[in-house]
Formats: structure tokens, sequence, C-alpha cells
């Protein structure tokens, strides 16, 4: 899905794959007894105070006026993917390795390295890394994810155990707290990687034994 790349920080990798755009919200429509439903024609309704709340908002890309996402009025208001970028160097500085911008920036999917490659001879080599996710339609939580396994889809990624997550009508600071506790699980899961991978390498196995080891 994503290769891993040399160090660098968050913020040129999200520049380089476009992902630093920006974002406005927009009504996107209410309903009242003297006019019924109405929507919202110009960018210049959307803060007029003798209109009501909406029940909705759109997500709209500043850049090409493309609307990426739908959400009620709890939805916190980030402005960019920047705040992502902004936590992963908080976080560990200069070691983002990899960015993916999905569907027209709907969604962002980010890798960082927290520790050196683990050996295990012969050219063979683990990378203890995590995967940083977060979106403007709704469907990915900002998250951070145990990347030390190869992970083929999206989707497999979103089936395993989230280090962090935050839905974006909470705080999505990392703390103190909450840094240890990714780096602890996430090296451990590196070492027991580690463990088994050096098993498996020492193993001869003929097509059959490998055909049933898989299945």
């Amino acid at each position: 899905m994503i290769k891993s790349g040399s160090k660098k920080s968050a913020h040129e990798y999200l520049t380089e794959h476009d992902g630093d755009f920006e974002v406005w919200y927009n009504k996107a429509g209410y309903y009242t007894f003297e006019k019924g439903f109405v929507v919202p024609e110009a960018p210049t309704t959307r803060h007029h105070q003798d209109e009501p709340d909406p029940l909705f908002k759109w997500v709209i890309r500043k850049d090409n006026d493309e609307p990426i996402g739908i959400h009620g009025p709890g939805y916190s208001e980030n402005t960019s993917y920047t705040f992502v970028a902004d936590m992963m160097e908080s976080f560990l500085p200069e070691s983002t390795t990899g960015c993916a911008v999905l569907d027209g920036g709907r969604r962002l999917f980010m890798t960082q390295s927290i520790g050196e490659p683990i050996d295990l001879g012969g050219g063979d080599v683990i990378k203890p890394e995590i995967a940083w996710t977060a979106s403007f339609d709704g469907t990915w939580s900002t998250g951070v994810y145990d990347f030390t396994t190869r992970v083929f889809c999206s989707n497999m990624l979103m089936m395993g155990t989230a280090l962090f997550k935050a839905r974006r009508t909470e705080q999505h600071d990392i703390t103190a707290e909450y840094r240890s506790k990714i780096l602890g699980d996430a090296m451990a899961h590196a070492e027991t990687m580690k463990r088994i991978a050096v098993t498996l390498k020492s193993q001869s196995y003929t097509d059959e034994q490998f055909d049933i080891l898989t299945k």
C-alpha cells in the first residue's frame, strides 16, 4: 500500500503528496417553518448570525472547491491535515517515512519510524514503524497503528488494534502518557515479530509443509 522511504519531517511528506491543502466548512442545509428547506448558495452566507445552526456541514477543499465530507455540528473543524503532522513531529521529529493522500484528500495515511531496523541476518530486517491515519470524510478516526507487520491494504490495517485513537469530536493531542504507551506497545510487538521471524527463518520446509503452514 505504501513504501517506506527516507526519514524526513511529516510536514515535508505532507507537502510532497498534496496533503497540505486547507478546507473550509459550509452549511449543508437546514429547515425552517417559514422557508422550508434552505441551502446556502454562497460561502458568504455561512457566517450570517440570523440563520439557525445547520444539522450538517460540508467539508470543502479551498484549492478546488471539492466537497470531501459531510458531518454533524459536533465535528471538530480542523482546517488541514497539518494537525497530524504536528502530532507526529512532537512525537518523534524527522522520522516520517511515507505518506499517502487517498480519495482526493478524504483520507490520510502516514508511516513513521520508531526505532532502528532489527537485523535477522542474511539481509532480512524488520523495521519498527507505526502508521498514522486521519480523514475528512469520517471513515477513519485519527489513530496510530502498529505497522511492523506487512499490511497489504488499508482495510487490513483498520482490522488491527489501534495504539491510539481519537474521534474528531475529542482532543487529538498526544500526551506523554500516550507517547510512552505507543512506543512501548509497538517496540514490544517488534521484538515478538523478531522472535517469530528468527524461529521461522531457521526452519527448512518442503513445498508441501509450507503449503500446510500457510493454510
